[in-house]
């Protein structure tokens, strides 16, 4: 994706980019990508598989003083807080749709900026934060065709229209935050290295990984990342510093689970729900899993050999750009990877939904290979300033 002339800079790029976005959330809102769950005169309300009235439950007991045990944390709820002070919604279905709206109209493109800055930081190639954007912004299209083929429209429809983050769910929020944590990371350290001031850029990336956590328990993850980068830098001051501002924003959701559950440490999914058979994670769910496929088990395995080998070319290419890059991608991505591959719910059709977090990770790795793969057929134009936005 060339920037050099003046007509496609990045700023105009993006621009482009978000406009795409709001085209392929169009082709949902429209039906042109047909819809089972959509209701007539409904314009934002696509699936959300009940967890939304939960959500809601626990924001009006919020707002009420109220407590009531719900297995979800406390989160999403808060976010929705906004929403009942303005529309004074009788029921859930008052601020679905706003709700819906504002996370795919407004808080999508913000991802994207976000994402394109992230790239920045990791390479210092605008192409690259570029590529990586328009192929996350793209990606509900392909996958809901590649569904399509291999299952059948419903599953289709209920995996890829999350990823245009229009629905009253966690999903958009947690991918939304671990773009953000990462963002903040990389300021932290360009601050860090060069000797200039970085504790607020440490204080903002504690209280983003917590807020992450508060929103998605496995939103850990990325602190954990966060964690072994800081341990490898030997950046003990930081640590400390980001470990405190996520514990502070962690505390209201330890004091819920002391109150509900008798242990701080104790969440609504384990004392609440039903477990299945071998406990939420388990290596049968994915061996299970794997027998369940039959005929579509070569495509899917040649799908995931080709998938393999991209991420390895591309992984490859960040290496030798900004090591970096290539190590806080393979952790996020193999993190993620590794946790909903043994996650009972993945295969009971939530996989795809679950994965959101990592798309923007994954994208990143595919625009570093379309990147390394164009500059080998021509020589590179001269990408325009990093610090274009």
């Amino acid at each position: 994706m060339r920037t050099s002339s003046p007509s496609l800079s990045p700023r105009r790029v993006l621009a482009l980019l978000i406009l795409l976005h709001l085209a392929v959330v169009s082709l949902y809102v429209a039906e042109v990508i047909p819809q089972q769950f959509n209701p007539p005169d409904h314009l934002f309300w696509f699936h959300n598989g009940g967890d939304n009235a939960d959500y809601f439950r626990m924001a009006v007991n919020i707002t009420r003083g109220q407590f009531e045990a719900i297995k979800y944390p406390i989160g999403f709820p808060l976010t929705l807080l906004p929403f009942i002070a303005i529309f004074q919604p009788r029921v859930q279905e008052d601020i679905l749709q706003p709700v819906s709206a504002f996370w795919a109209l407004v808080m999508f493109p913000v991802g994207q900026l976000l994402l394109y800055r992230l790239a920045l930081l990791l390479t210092g190639r605008p192409s690259v934060g570029l590529w990586a954007v328009f192929l996350w912004t793209i990606l509900p299209l392909p996958l809901h065709l590649a569904l399509l083929v291999l299952t059948s429209p419903v599953i289709a429809e209920t995996s890829s229209v999350h990823l245009i983050w229009a629905q009253m769910l966690s999903d958009g929020p947690a991918t939304l935050l671990t773009i953000l944590a990462f963002v903040l990371y990389c300021e932290w350290r360009a601050r860090a290295r060069t000797g200039g001031r970085s504790f607020r850029w440490a204080l903002a990336l504690g209280v983003a990984l917590g807020a992450l956590v508060l929103v998605r328990y496995p939103g850990a993850l990325s602190g954990a990342v966060v964690v072994l980068l800081l341990l490898a830098e030997r950046r003990w001051r930081a640590l400390l510093t980001v470990g405190a501002a996520a514990a502070l924003v962690l505390l209201p959701q330890l004091v819920y689970n002391l109150a509900a559950f008798g242990d701080p440490f104790t969440t609504g999914y384990t004392a609440l729900d039903v477990l299945p058979p071998y406990g939420l994670f388990s290596l049968r769910y994915l061996t299970d899993a794997a027998g369940a496929l039959g005929p579509t088990l070569i495509p899917v395995g040649i799908g995931a050999a080709l998938a393999g080998a991209a991420f390895a070319l591309g992984t490859a290419a960040l290496w030798r750009w900004q090591r970096l890059a290539a190590i806080l991608t393979t952790l996020w991505i193999g993190g993620i990877v590794a946790l909903y591959s043994l996650y009972y719910y993945s295969w009971n059709g939530g996989m795809f939904r679950f994965l959101m977090p990592m798309y923007p990770a994954a994208a990143l790795v595919g625009a570093a290979l379309v990147v390394s793969l164009a500059s080998r057929r021509a020589p590179a134009p001269q990408e325009p300033p990093a610090a274009v936005l």
